[in-house]
């Protein structure tokens, strides 16, 4: 965005009002918001945890006390979560407000006034009157989203934090909302700000700068976060922190007192003095112990504080130094001091003297601002203040400074522009060059479109461009022309230039002479005629402006046709040179510095006043004339305006000589006239171009009468010393005529001054009328010339404003081409139809476009959630889980058995055995929860159907339960097993049977079974999600293909549209062409231009037969739909077949891995369950009759079968690592990270199961007496190599769980990317392309009437 852009927003944003209150008010308004303001900083120095003598006493004022910042008494009333929600809202809405706003000025809408003074009053609150409220809700909403707290502990009623807790969404929303807050902060406080000291009366919050106030936010703010981060953890540092700054505060409000109204700078140091006081006194009540000492100092030291801040504004004042101290002080500091001077009229030459040594001191533009509005306000003097304000620009990044700068240039500009009639008059010759300069450029567009017609071969896009390129310059033109008119309705030259461009280029001859005639009838109003503006706009005048700027000083930027005559330039070539060019060396020196002076010193804005001047032609040959020059600042630079009139007189020659008589410069005849042979005579010295003589007497009189050559001519030769700004110019004068002979100093001391006469112009008038009546009819010629003559109450003001007003509602409105051509009904019904169609063809590209993006966003929307589903389903995981810890409880009630009869530590088995239901219990309610989708699978509805045959003992006492009811009654037996033991009951031996022989005999077996049948109804889910997919592709292409084929239909009937209305452009131009053609030219040849008619000479060929004219179209439409097709298509599948299968793969594969690793943990369990039965059986101990029974004499048998299993797993495992199928991290887990077993360091989970193997065959067949350590040690290690291999499985799930989500994240991307190119494919291509075929028709009928118009004009 454009500085300026930018800029104007803020000043529309930040705009005046208009009505202010009175002194009385504000002051009130002030005392309310400082005593507000010191409240709110008072609440930084407290809080209820506060371990202070007698602090109960005083806390409920202390509370009270704080209610002004807002977030207090929100948190007293139990409305903090609304307040957040409020603070919130009011950002986001200024947020949203700024977007509306910026949208609305870049399409050129006007800003309702509603929601800039919404923005305003949003702003106040938030940044003004309660920053400090909003910044600490803002910085506490981060705090308890990242810290988990129970209470806000920062208010005395410690509310749940859980209404600031949103956890990571809340840090980052906290950290956008402060960002937005504090850049909105600084913007009000660098904005909302009134710099003008002449309104130090009527705004007590004018002030020299916002800095001071943006500094005190910034401390505000890192107090607010001290405030809710150490105050609570650090009291005493954070009150240390408070007084530091509050002394700052204080020591820089009145070291620069930056407002100019002594009560404000007087309240602003009375807060921060009074909160440092307070601040310090709580530290001194910290460190002693008792509160009572803030209380009873806060109240006996008002009086003291009241008169020091007093005390300190005078004294402040009274030591501030002279301004010529101050100038290489800081601008703050600077401004202090010469503040008085700024208010009033006296020794402005000394200040302005001051400001300027500051500014070539420091370089900060602000104090310029300063001077402007004091030349403005106090001097009164707006043309020196544009002036002042046109020395510099708002570029640069302080953008503070730079929104002053632009809203002073604006108001001096707006009212400059009403008083100043050199201003109005400048701003129209260099609008109305450039309009003549788009003018120029729609001609030669106009004459290229000619010429490529006549051309065989044409590129129909650049063609198109050049077409629409010549339309859009037709409508600037006018445009420009009507604002033109609007904005100088003196300018009486525009009517005049509109009428002939419409008459003669457009051929609306009607609308054409209603502007000519406007400008007849003005012309001879008289009135009219002695304005200013139309004076300098006349034919005779000499107009040029030059740079003021210091990058282009004396650069032309305007020179009308008379000047470019009078040097000899063309009009283009003056735009490359410089003012010093042509005016002799001597002269520009002093000039040069006369200029910079009168810039600088802001003391007048006129140069020149109708004085003599000396200037140089293009070949160097001097120029006398009569100039004034005036000083203008405005469009953010300084110019110089002059007018000139040429002194022609051809019976004298000039030379201009320096103080030894050398020449300078001379006039063109010159040498010719001083029988000289040189082309030029500079440098030479005036005495050898004459006899000694001749030279003395020339001397000593001053003026002579010479006869340089021997035919008897006799010349006046006469020197003359012509004041010049501080010096004089010593000219010789060479007079040839007979009767300047007698008196030959007469006319040289005549006084010529340049105006061009009243009479002059009305008899010229009157000429030209003559000669426009002697083609009218009698009647009008009577009429017209009755009118010239009374010149009767079309004089008056209100007559003339009258006509003005109705001419230029009821006839300029009309000049657009549209609506101003009659054609024949055929080709305007063509015309629409074609535009018709277009926007049709437009909006049914849109809604299409809308339904590949619902599809797109819609499939890729399934199928992500779909993946998510798989990756996060844990249905299964929990089934595993639960059999391995029901299988734990298993081995552990075994094992705490057997401890029953080994000399086993108890404790410890009892503590992991309690660990073991406690964790089951827990896994049993998810059971529950999972009933639906377990029961809707055949091959695990074992869950909850009665199928399992369970023992209560040996005998023949059984029943049928299902996994649910056995997993429940063997927590609750285990449950009660393990209170007996701890009661020494013995008699269990029931529970024990249930335990052991119902689960590793049974119950396990049918549990392993059910979760593979899970699997394969999970797997088979999987397969058939595939399927659906397929059917919403094939449906989804049918309809993105359907309706890109009636797409496809109607784009090649727009192309043929389009190739007819090329076919009957070309026709109408064949008709017209010579007629458009010669137009165009002998209007281009009247600015007598070199290059133009340069160019213009490639154009009066005689023009080819175009009868075979031709456009080939090229389907570019068809081509962008069948890509937009192709794209989404391509994306479904690449969705469907790639990511999406990758993905089930993926999926199903985790599952088999985790599936087979869950098992080998279970089997572990079930291995050293049948490892203990052997040795218990091999040591042959006293076991009670049901747990001696339950060891069988295949024992062995399931020993061995286990193993089988598990090696049989560990096979399946090793072939995927070999196919390289498993992630490299399971691997490694698996096969090569180290491992402790028995004491020693083990490669791999797989190695320690096989030492565990060995063990266990050691330990089975070994001959010798089993040792009690060993067999604990062995028992251990099973339950540790369990979990090894189980937290192993959920480990290698989780990373191929993460392959699927990272798939997940890829189709995110991949759906964003494919959005992304859906939307540019449609906008920058298809909408865009069909925009540029708009424009393409728009532009072929709108140059076509042209034409047509001058074929009518022709027959």
């Amino acid at each position: 965005m454009r500085p300026k852009v930018l800029y104007t927003i803020l000043a529309e944003i930040f705009s005046e009002e208009t009505g202010s209150s009175s002194i009385r008010k504000q002051k009130i308004l002030a005392l309310i918001m400082s005593m507000q303001l010191l409240a709110q900083n008072i609440n930084f120095m407290w809080n209820p945890y506060l371990d202070m003598d007698n602090w109960k006493t005083y806390i409920d004022f202390w509370v009270v006390l704080n209610y002004p910042c807002i977030d207090s008494l929100a948190a007293s009333l139990g409305l903090l979560k609304i307040f957040m929600y409020l603070v919130i809202s009011l950002i986001s809405t200024n947020a949203i407000l700024v977007i509306t706003i910026l949208l609305l000025n870049a399409s050129s809408k006007q800003v309702p006034n509603f929601l800039l003074k919404s923005l305003r009053l949003n702003l106040k609150f938030t940044c003004e009157l309660y920053f400090i409220p909003t910044s600490i809700i803002l910085i506490m909403l981060f705090k308890y989203s990242t810290i988990e707290i129970h209470e806000i502990q920062e208010y005395a009623n410690l509310p749940d934090s859980q209404i600031m807790n949103f956890g990571a969404l809340g840090q980052i929303f906290s950290i956008i909302f402060l960002l937005i807050h504090a850049l909105f902060s600084i913007i009000y406080e660098g904005c909302y700000l009134e710099i003008r000291h002449s309104l130090c009366e009527t705004n007590l919050h004018a002030k020299s700068s916002p800095k001071i106030e943006i500094l005190i936010k910034i401390i505000y703010f890192i107090n607010c976060i001290f405030f809710t981060n150490i105050q609570l953890s650090n009291y005493f540092a954070h009150m240390i922190i408070l007084s530091i700054t509050y002394a700052y505060c204080t020591y820089k409000y009145i070291y620069y007192l930056p407002y100019y109204s002594t009560f404000m700078n007087y309240i602003k140091i009375l807060v921060h003095f009074e909160a440092f006081c307070i601040s310090a006194f709580f530290v001194l009540a910290s460190f002693i112990g008792n509160s009572t000492i803030v209380f009873v100092l806060t109240i006996f030291m008002q009086p003291i504080i009241i008169i020091l801040s007093k005390f300190a504004i005078d004294y402040r004042m009274r030591i501030a130094n002279k301004p010529k101290k101050q100038t290489e002080s800081s601008l703050i500091v600077f401004e202090l001091a010469i503040r008085k001077r700024l208010m009033s009229t006296e020794n402005s030459k000394k200040l302005i003297e001051y400001i300027n040594l500051h500014y070539e001191n420091k370089k900060n533009k602000l104090v310029l601002v300063y001077l402007a509005y004091y030349c403005k306000d106090i001097q009164e003097n707006t043309n020196i203040a544009g002036i002042v304000i046109s020395r510099v620009d708002y570029k640069g990044f302080d953008f503070i400074t730079n929104f002053q700068i632009f809203k002073c240039q604006k108001i001096l500009e707006k009212e400059n522009f009403q008083k100043s009639e050199g201003l109005r008059m400048s701003s129209y010759l260099i609008v109305s060059d450039k309009v003549i300069s788009n003018e120029k450029k729609f001609c030669l567009n106009l004459l290229n479109i000619i010429k490529k017609l006549n051309k065989e071969n044409i590129k129909i896009s650049a063609f198109e461009k050049l077409v629409i390129s010549c339309n859009d310059n037709l409508k600037t033109v006018k445009k420009n022309y009507e604002k033109l008119i609007e904005t100088f309705p003196d300018a009486k030259e525009t009517y005049k230039n509109y009428g002939t461009f419409l008459s003669k280029i457009t051929f609306e001859e009607n609308y054409g002479n209603q502007f000519i005639n406007k400008y007849n009838f003005e012309t001879y109003d008289s009135r009219a005629n002695s304005k200013k503006l139309n004076l300098f706009s006349h034919y005779k005048s000499y107009i040029l402006i030059t740079s003021g700027n210091p990058q282009s000083f004396g650069k032309i930027i305007y020179a009308n046709l008379n000047i470019c005559k009078l040097f000899q330039l063309s009009l283009e070539d003056y735009k490359d040179s410089f003012f010093q060019s042509f005016i002799p060396k001597p002269i520009y020196e002093m000039l040069n510095v006369q200029m910079i002076k009168l810039i600088v010193k802001s003391e007048t804005n006129f140069l020149f006043i109708k004085d003599n001047f000396f200037m140089l032609d293009f070949d160097g040959f001097l120029i006398e004339c009569i100039i004034s020059t005036e000083c203008l600042g405005y469009n953010e630079g300084v110019k110089f305006v002059s007018v000139i009139q040429s002194v022609n007189n051809k019976y004298r020659e000039i030379g201009l000589i320096s103080e030894d008589y050398r020449i300078i410069n001379h006039t063109r005849n010159f040498t010719r006239v001083m029988n000289l042979n040189f082309y030029k005579a500079e440098s030479l010295y005036l005495i050898d171009c004459m006899p000694k003589n001749i030279f003395k007497q020339l001397l000593k009189n001053k003026q002579i009468v010479y006869s340089p050559s021997n035919d008897g001519s006799k010349y006046g030769l006469i020197i003359k010393e012509i004041p010049f700004l501080t010096s004089k110019l010593r000219v010789l004068y060479i007079l040839n005529n007979p009767i300047d002979l007698l008196i030959p100093s007469q006319c040289i001391d005549t006084d010529i001054t340049y105006e061009i006469m009243y009479d002059k112009i009305q008899n010229q008038i009157h000429i030209n009328s003559q000669e426009r009546l002697n083609s009218r009819s009698c009647d009008n010629e009577k009429t017209l010339l009755s009118k010239i003559e009374s010149n009767q109450k079309l004089e008056e003001d209100l007559n003339l404003k009258n006509e003005k007003e109705l001419f230029l509602t009821n006839n300029l409105a009309k000049t657009s081409i549209d609506g101003i051509i009659s054609i024949d009904n055929k080709n305007k019904s063509h015309t629409t139809r074609s535009l018709l169609f277009l926007k049709i063809l437009k909006i049914i590209t849109g809604i299409y476009v809308i339904i590949l993006l619902s599809i797109i966003i819609g499939f890729c929307g399934y199928i992500s959630k779909e993946l998510n589903n798989l990756a996060h389903r844990q249905t299964f995981s929990d089934l595993h889980d639960m059999n391995f810890h029901f299988s734990r409880l298993v081995y552990n009630t075994l094992l705490l058995d057997l401890g029953i009869h080994l000399s086993i530590p108890k404790d410890y088995l009892f503590q992991i055995y309690n660990e073991s239901i406690t964790t089951l219990n827990a896994m049993q309610e998810n059971l529950h929860k999972d009933y639906r989708l377990l029961s809707s699978c055949p091959n695990s509805d074992i869950f909850y159907n009665p199928k399992i045959l369970v023992y209560k003992d040996i005998k023949t006492d059984y029943y049928r339960d299902s996994l649910a009811g056995i997993l429940e009654n063997t927590i609750a037996n285990a449950r009660y097993y393990m209170n007996s033991l701890q009661k020494m009951d013995t008699d269990d031996h029931k529970l024990v049977f249930y335990i052991l022989y119902n689960t590793f005999r049974i119950a396990i077996n049918e549990f392993s079974l059910a979760i593979s049948g899970f699997l394969d109804c999970e797997i088979e889910k999987v397969n058939e999600k595939s399927i659906v997919v397929w059917y919403y592709n094939i449906i989804a292409i049918v309809i993105i293909l359907a309706i890109g084929c009636i797409i496809i239909v109607l784009s090649g009937k727009n192309c043929a549209n389009i190739g007819k209305s090329w076919t009957k452009f070309s026709k109408s131009v064949r008709k017209s062409q010579n007629t458009v053609k010669n137009a165009t030219i002998q209007h281009l040849d009247t600015y007598s231009s070199k290059a133009t008619k340069e160019i213009l000479g490639i154009y009066e060929e005689n023009l080819e037969n175009i009868e075979n004219f031709q456009i080939k179209r090229k389907y570019q439409h068809i081509i962008r739909v069948a890509i937009l097709i192709s794209v989404s298509i391509g994306a479904m599948v690449i969705v469907s077949e790639v990511l999406y299968k990758q993905s089930q793969k993926t999926v199903i594969f985790n599952n088999k891995v985790f599936n087979n690793l869950m098992i080998q943990s279970t089997q572990i369990w079930k291995f050293g369950y049948f490892t203990l039965e052997a040795l218990a059986y091999k040591e042959s101990y006293d076991f009670s009759e049901y747990t001696n029974l339950t060891i069988y004499p295949y024992y062995m048998d399931s020993i061995n079968k286990t193993l089988l299993e598990i090696k049989d797993l560990q096979h399946v495992i090793e072939q995927y690592s070999i196919e390289g199928k498993i992630p490299n991290e399971l691997v490694d887990l698996l096969y090569f990270n180290v491992t402790k077993y028995g004491g020693e360091e083990k490669s791999g989970i797989f190695t320690v199961v096989n030492d565990l193997f060995d063990d266990s065959k050691n330990y089975i067949y070994s001959t010798s007496d089993l040792n009690i350590d060993s067999l604990q040690k062995f028992a251990y290690s099973v339950g540790n190599i369990a979990f090894a291999l189980r937290n192993t499985s959920f480990y290698g799930h989780d990373v191929m769980k993460n392959e699927v989500l990272y798939i997940c994240t890829i189709l995110g991307i991949f759906f964003t990317l494919i959005v992304l190119l859906l939307i540019i494919l449609s906008i920058c291509i298809n909408f865009r392309y069909l925009n540029y075929e708009r424009k393409v028709l728009e532009s072929i009928e709108g140059l076509k009437k042209i034409f047509e118009c001058a074929e009518k004009i022709n027959k």
